[in-house]
């Protein structure tokens, strides 16, 4: 009886371990993701602050206040360079998440789980036969 393909130990294997490195990738991407949302929102919230603080009600600006919204000037800058489209582009291109060609792709979907009652796929069907 030949082995089905699916059940060669050595290519089950290295199947499996391509799936884990998807579910990394797939990962990394999510939490970079992340990362740009929280840095959008707070660019986004030091904006409104600064906007609302260099128009101070009764038209004084406190000296303290200044040098803070300058200095949150300076974050926004740091903010805003992080969220340029080069500066993500970059950062996916250097951690390898979106890549041209995917050398994580499995052309034969997704394999089976690792184990089946206890045993692995691959001593599942040398059990059966």
């Amino acid at each position: 009886m030949d082995t089905p393909e699916i059940y060669d130990p050595q290519d089950l294997g290295r199947r499996q371990q391509m799936a884990a490195a998807r579910r990394q990738r797939e990962s990394a991407r999510l939490a970079l993701l992340d990362d740009l949302l929280d840095a959008q929102r707070r660019a986004d919230g030091l904006k409104r602050w600064i906007a609302a603080l260099s128009c101070p009600e009764n038209g004084d600006p406190h000296p303290e206040l200044q040098r803070m919204a300058g200095w949150a000037n300076a974050q926004l800058d740091t903010l805003e360079r992080t969220l340029s489209p080069e500066q993500i582009a970059a950062t996916v291109r250097e951690r390898d998440l979106f890549p041209n060609v995917d050398p994580l792709d499995d052309p034969k979907g997704e394999p089976p789980c690792a184990r089946i009652w206890g045993h692995s796929a691959a001593l599942w069907h040398i059990n059966a036969a």
